[in-house]
């Protein structure tokens, strides 16, 4: 059984499939187990699994994900947003290339055993190794430069026949010679030999020049097939894989072959089968080989009724000729015995036990009942297609409920994987606070409770920025970092919207309240002499700049970021051009997390194509941006795109 990917397998890989990468963004990069790597790409649904000293292809399947290791970290600090420039192999060896820009990094994926996966500098030197080790001839070492394993294959296009003589050796059959000579993957041998003609237990010493050009000529064939248009195979034993290839091998004459429209196809079919890691789900493989076992079934009992009632119409068109032979058949059958009945009666044979004579019908042989009249014999042929109809439809029927567990399967892992991306996407160190960013490009910070509040005044507010607070007690502290540049109207309003409908004044119903906004220089921690601030509350000495009578009313929608959604909330205007769908809240009787799950329906209807999305993300995370008992106004559509 094939444990891992060949060097002909990598080579075909980067031929057909690695072009599909090129000049794709990394979006995210992902971890499962100790071994497992698997990157999405911008732009491609298709997931790109790497599990070193086994296997690297594309991947429709949806892994699950445990919670983010080292390694997943790591590459996600180097490579996340870089571009794929080059996917190459090390000659004809086990070991890939990927190399991203800008910066030149590369990351080398050893498929050879105990391999590593291992992210370069653009210096040549080791940043990272999902695998540190000390080896006779290298070592893997982080800060050491990056020395691949001493080759041991040699491409059939690059050999001469006396080359490959010389490589056979001393070994103890051709086909081993060719393995432990050569380096050869031993289906690439095994086909090349058969291919060629060669018995693949000769002696190596016992060949000629002859015989080796037809050998290699095989060889070059299979590998020029192989990377240019290649027929994606699995084999089978006994129900159980035992060879992926990109060619069909005709050396495996016992073996059950499948062949797959793609290469992608067949590695991801292969590897999951041997459920190693990151494998197939075991429940997932029962369902896929009841729903084979049931589209088998359907497609039979269809062939065979569909041939049997062409029989039975054909045998209705003859019933006086069929009629004659039976009549025959009985009376030869009772005077001389069911022997002489062939040939007196004309039939192709007789089968005494079940009073069964068989008659030729146009290329196919009919088994009529001598107990029956011809007609009856013709209405048994249609009973029986009906039957073989019906057992199709039950098959059929397996098959859609089988189809729609294995989706609800898929969808429920899928649905588990999503929350594991969510819950580790990147965030913002101000995404912990009431934030949205302008329409003119600021940032506006409040503060979710009185330690928040403190943190605003004490480390980010700075002299020129912008201090904002209802005109209520009970409000939070919300700051526009100015970063030297003076706001225009749009971001006061903005921002002042924050400030009103994080207030108290959202929880006591109101319509609006006032705002203020005074220069951050203007804040102070100090109270007047004699007077005691308690925590969370400062001091606003001079104007203060009023924006009246700020509606409570707030829009809450979602924005992907590098394909990841996140809530952003602020004016309905501002949200809309951001959001891709988005609900506008006022204040209102339901709790924030039933508005909450309300709005997430909401925008599974009005956006099905996120719907597991939205599912994902958790009411409890919209929840959080809500700021108290709400009616839900509307659910909308946004411009908003990824960003």
């Amino acid at each position: 059984m094939k444990k891992s990917m060949s060097s002909l397998d990598l080579a075909a890989w980067i031929a057909v499939s690695a072009p599909r990468l090129a000049r794709r963004r990394v979006a995210n990069i992902y971890a499962h187990g100790p071994g497992l790597l698997v990157f999405k790409f911008k732009g491609i649904a298709e997931e790109l699994v790497v599990e070193p000293g086994r296997r690297m292809h594309l991947t429709r399947r949806r892994i699950r994900f445990g919670a983010l290791g080292a390694a997943a970290q790591v590459l996600r600090k180097y490579l996340r947003g870089k571009m794929l420039a080059e996917a190459r192999q090390h000659g004809f060896e086990r070991i890939a290339e990927l190399v991203f820009e800008p910066g030149g990094l590369r990351l080398v994926v050893e498929l050879l055993p105990r391999g590593a996966a291992v992210l370069l500098g653009g210096d040549g030197r080791i940043l990272f190794s999902t695998r540190y080790a000390e080896y006779r001839d290298r070592s893997i070492k982080r800060g050491e430069p990056y020395t691949p394993p001493p080759p041991v294959a040699r491409n059939p296009l690059d050999l001469e026949a006396e080359e490959l003589l010389e490589a056979l050796g001393k070994a103890p059959d051709v086909v081993r010679g060719l393995i432990r000579g050569l380096g050869w993957p031993p289906e690439l041998a095994e086909e090349a030999l058969r291919r060629a003609g060669v018995p693949k237990d000769r002696k190596p010493g016992s060949l000629g020049n002859e015989e080796a050009s037809r050998i290699l000529e095989a060889a070059r064939s299979i590998y020029g097939e192989s990377v240019s248009s290649p027929t994606p195979t699995v084999a089978y034993s006994e129900g159980r894989p035992i060879l992926v290839a990109p060619f069909k091998p005709s050396y495996l004459e016992d073996a059950e072959i499948r062949v797959f429209e793609s290469l992608d196809e067949a590695l991801d079919t292969y590897f999951s089968e041997l459920r190693g890691p990151g494998g197939e789900d075991p429940e997932e493989a029962r369902l896929r080989r009841a729903l084979e076992e049931a589209r088998l079934s359907a497609e039979r009992y269809r062939r065979e009724a569909e041939e049997l009632r062409g029989i039975a119409a054909l045998a209705a068109q003859r019933v006086l000729e069929l009629e004659e032979k039976l009549d025959c058949a009985r009376r030869v059958r009772g005077a001389e015995g069911w022997s002489r009945v062939p040939e007196i009666c004309g039939v192709s044979g007789v089968d005494p036990s079940r009073g069964l004579v068989y008659v030729e019908l146009d290329g196919h042989v009919l088994g009529l009942d001598v107990r029956l009249s011809a007609e009856k014999n013709v209405l048994e042929l249609y009973r029986r297609a009906g039957e073989l109809e019906a057992k199709a439809r039950r098959a059929e029927g397996i098959l859609g409920s089988v189809e729609e567990r294995l989706e609800e399967l898929r969808r429920r892992r899928e649905l588990r994987r999503l929350r594991e991306e969510i819950r580790g996407r990147p965030r913002e160190w101000y995404e912990k606070y009431h934030w949205l960013i302008s329409s003119e490009g600021f940032l506006v910070i409040g503060g979710r409770n009185i330690d928040q509040n403190e943190s605003l005044v004490r480390r980010y507010l700075e002299p020129r920025d912008i201090f904002l607070h209802a005109d209520i007690h009970g409000a939070p502290v919300v700051v526009i970092k100015t970063e030297g540049r003076m706001p225009g109207e749009a971001t006061l309003r903005e921002a002042a919207v924050i400030a009103a409908s994080y207030s108290k004044a959202w929880r006591e119903g109101l319509a609006h309240v006032d705002v203020y906004w005074a220069w951050g220089e203007q804040v102070s921690k100090s109270p007047p002499p004699g007077e005691y601030l308690p925590k969370g509350s400062f001091m606003v000495y001079g104007k203060r700049n009023y924006i009246r009578a700020v509606p409570l009313r707030i829009a809450l929608g979602i924005q992907y970021r590098e394909e990841m959604p996140r809530v952003v909330v602020g004016p309905e205007d501002l949200v809309a051009s951001k959001a891709r769908v988005y609900a506008v809240l006022i204040p209102g009787s339901l709790k924030p997390l039933e508005a909450a799950e309300r709005i997430l329906k909401g925008f599974s209807r009005m956006d099905p194509e996120h719907a597991l999305i939205y599912e994902a993300l958790g009411a409890e995370e919209l929840a959080d941006r809500i700021p108290g008992p709400s009616r839900i106004i509307s659910v909308k559509k946004g411009g908003g795109k990824n960003s």
